[in-house]
């Protein structure tokens, strides 16, 4: 398999503001969706027919390695089920047949990466995987929330917040705030708990101070299905 330095991902659906909520130099991270995804770990492992040790050289299992992780070694997948050291461990069943020195890899579930660049409808990263086809599911998630203002001022009294209704300062939180989604007033950060129309909502927790004629930010996150890679990375 050839290793790439940068993967690049060809984003779908909306990516109109693709380049507004990630940049060159974000960190994010990114859930891979299907089971084909093995990274190559440190040293080699011998593996047994007569029982699920797996004995490694040169090998650090209890920093690269959980239990419950899957892992292959020469073609067959087992799974963790107990750690002893950085060189022994067990997985749930026996293997088929016995190998000496093999690479052993751990399955891809998330990792971070580096921004390299955003295009408008690509992202690149620093990382550097294997895989055995093109056409992967990714989830990528940036690891920041990015703060939206709400159009209009507030005022924020124990667990209420009341817009303006007033031009030219009018609130319209149907459609542009939701349950569940956190909001900053005055420096305070609450979850939003029920909105029964443009310019009244609760929040989960009473205001330590209340506000007035205050500007009401939305947090906002956002992610991005990623379905192909651009380069076969196998």
């Amino acid at each position: 398999m050839t290793k790439l330095s940068n993967t690049v991902f060809t984003i779908t659906g909306n990516t109109n503001t693709l380049a507004q909520m990630i940049v060159a130099g974000d960190n994010v991270t990114f859930n891979i969706a299907t089971s084909n995804v093995y990274k190559a770990q440190t040293g080699s492992v011998q593996v047994f027919t007569q029982n699920g040790k797996v004995v490694g050289t040169s090998t650090n299992f209890t920093a690269d390695l959980l239990v419950g992780d899957l892992i292959k070694v020469n073609n067959e997948i087992k799974q963790i089920v107990n750690i002893s050291s950085t060189t022994v461990m067990n997985v749930n069943s026996s293997f088929l047949n016995e190998a000496t020195g093999n690479l052993l890899y751990k399955r891809a579930t998330t990792q971070n990466a580096n921004v390299v660049a955003v295009g408008s409808q690509t992202i690149t990263t620093n990382v550097a995987l294997q895989a055995n086809t093109a056409d992967l599911v990714y989830l990528i998630v940036p690891n920041y929330n990015k703060p939206v203002t709400v159009a209009g001022t507030v005022n924020a009294s124990g667990i209420y917040v009341t817009g303006n209704t007033t031009t030219p300062n009018v609130t319209y939180f149907v459609g542009n705030v939701a349950v569940g989604m956190n909001i900053t007033v005055n420096n305070e950060i609450r979850q939003v708990v029920d909105i029964s129309n443009n310019s009244n909502l609760t929040v989960n927790l009473a205001f330590t101070n209340a506000a007035e004629d205050k500007y009401l930010y939305a947090v906002e996150s956002f992610d991005y299905r990623v379905l192909t890679l651009t380069n076969d990375l196998g």
